[in-house]
């Protein structure tokens, strides 16, 4: 790959300039006026194609039948208090993922459906696909195959340029014959898209059982095709890799798993950590039980009361537990899988874990971490959203900030909602080795306006990419000696979207606006 000609800020990691202060006041600038529609899954896109990313929530959690909503951009990066869309069916959504899966240059949106299990109610997934720039309010795909799923996630697993269906599977009816049907632990899915038609029974499943929550695609080994990384306990990565015969290929066992620490990690992010791919997760000890007590870490010291720690029904706290980690010894922890189980970032901070999401905020090259938390969820209280400064290293270990809001934090979201920081960039790369796709060096892309094939402009079709993720897949197998130019724009201004179980959707805006 040759050197990008005026990529977003970086360089040597171990020469930053001085960080500025985070750029984001405390109290959100937009609260949606739904306070129990039990949030979970969160994503921007531009789903009606004016150019401005709307707020897309999957809600209903595992607490009730809700509709998927969507809030639209007024053009100025504010959303209506109402959702200006929502689904005809209600159900317990979890999972959003969002992407053009019918080719059709306009944005579908995937939900799961959970709950946790019920003997009358099992969960599966689904499209609402895009009919012009209005979403169908009955979804016309759906799985045939039912589990409780609570995440999901758009990818071009096997690299012939669309996108296929990630979703990850917490629990699954017993296969055994002649039983009641139980929850088990499940197998990770991915349904296959063939020309833009998705299949309705999965192409690929993990070999082993878990209990799934969150997938992500990314290119985590740096060889041009697609790996999935998935939350669930170790934090699995499956890597994508040329076969034999050319065909591109998802492997079924992990190539890499992480040290077992106590609880679930309910989303993941991939991004450049101290000059290389890492990836963070945050843990959440509220589900400690279903991790074999042999296969824990051992244990930080708690800073809180024994009788709260780790226990699935503490006794009452008190209501400045808001802010703190009572209740839970969960940490925040970073990795640079395929180098070590071990992590190389810590959080000083504990709390029940949910999201993640990696963005440079503040300007200095440096990816910084956002993260959510449920708080004291049993009763209502909830936690601020936080946000750590990184460093050459990985982050601070404490947050430089933190929002005054105290709902149960859920998916995270970044785009720069008004495109008033929108900054373009070009990058070029040389290929030296078959590949499907290629990474750009912005965390997170906003646009796509061009791409070149050896000095040719490609069409729809020939490439796919997911909404604000940086990875291009290409349709036609990139070959040695081809060049590839991509003009696109990214923002150093990005404005944060948090999905909240318990009261209401928030939308932080950047200073710089």
């Amino acid at each position: 790959m040759t050197a990008p000609s005026g990529p977003p800020p970086g360089g040597d990691v171990t020469q930053r300039p001085p960080r500025a202060a985070p750029p984001y006041p405390a109290e959100p600038g937009y609260r949606s006026a739904d306070t129990n529609m039990h949030s979970l899954g969160a994503a921007l896109a531009d789903i009606d194609g004016d150019g401005f990313k709307d707020l897309v929530v999957a809600n209903g959690n595992d607490l009730a039948r809700r509709p998927v909503t969507v809030y639209r951009n007024d053009g100025r990066g504010g959303f209506p208090s109402e959702p200006s869309w929502s689904s005809d069916d209600e159900d317990f959504h979890a999972g959003v993922a969002v992407g053009d899966i019918d080719l059709d240059g306009f944005v579908d949106v995937a939900v799961t459906v959970g709950p946790w299990i019920d003997a009358d109610t099992r969960g599966y997934a689904k499209v609402y696909f895009n009919r012009g720039g209005t979403l169908e309010r009955t979804p016309s795909f759906r799985t045939e195959d039912t589990f409780s799923s609570f995440g999901a996630a758009l990818g071009d697993y096997d690299g012939d340029g669309d996108l296929d269906l990630a979703v990850g599977v917490a629990f699954e009816p017993s296969t055994e014959p002649d039983l009641e049907p139980k929850p088990e632990p499940g197998r990770v899915r991915i349904y296959a898209n063939d020309g833009g038609k998705l299949s309705r029974r999965p192409a690929w499943t993990s070999r082993a059982r878990m209990h799934a929550l969150t997938p992500k695609f990314a290119d985590i080994d740096g060889d041009g095709f697609l790996d999935l990384l998935v939350a669930a306990r170790g934090l699995p990565v499956y890597r994508g890799a040329r076969g034999e015969d050319g065909k591109v290929n998802l492997g079924t066992v992990a190539s890499w798993t992480a040290r077992v620490e106590r609880g679930l990690p309910l989303f993941v992010d991939v991004g450049t950590i101290g000059g290389r791919q890492g990836i963070v997760t945050f843990y959440n000890d509220h589900y400690k039980d279903i991790v074999p007590p042999d296969d824990l870490a051992p244990a930080r010291p708690p800073e809180t009361p024994r009788a709260y720690v780790g226990n699935l029904y503490p006794s009452l706290p008190p209501p400045e537990s808001c802010a703190s980690g009572m209740g839970s010894d969960s940490r925040l922890m970073a990795y640079w899988p395929f180098s070590s189980a071990d992590p190389i970032w810590t959080s000083d901070t504990s709390g029940w874990g949910a999201g993640v999401r990696l963005a440079d905020v503040n300007g200095d090259g440096a990816l910084d971490l956002l993260a959510s938390r449920w708080g004291p969820q049993f009763y209502g209280y909830g936690a601020p959203l936080l946000l750590f400064l990184g460093t050459s290293r990985a982050f601070e270990t404490s947050p430089a900030w933190s929002s005054s809001t105290c709902g149960v934090g859920e998916a995270i979201a970044v785009a720069d909602l008004d495109r008033s920081g929108f900054t373009e960039a070009v990058e070029s790369f040389a290929i030296e080795k078959p590949q499907a796709g290629l990474t750009l060096s912005a965390q997170h892309v906003e646009e796509i306006l061009d791409v070149r094939r050896d000095g040719a402009l490609l069409g729809r079709g020939a490439y796919v990419v997911v909404p604000g993720d940086n990875w291009i897949s290409f349709a036609r197998r990139l070959s040695p000696g081809e060049r590839i130019r991509v003009r696109y724009t990214h923002s150093p201004a990005p404005d944060i979207a948090l999905a909240s179980t318990m009261d209401s959707n928030y939308v932080f805006y950047h200073h710089a606006r």
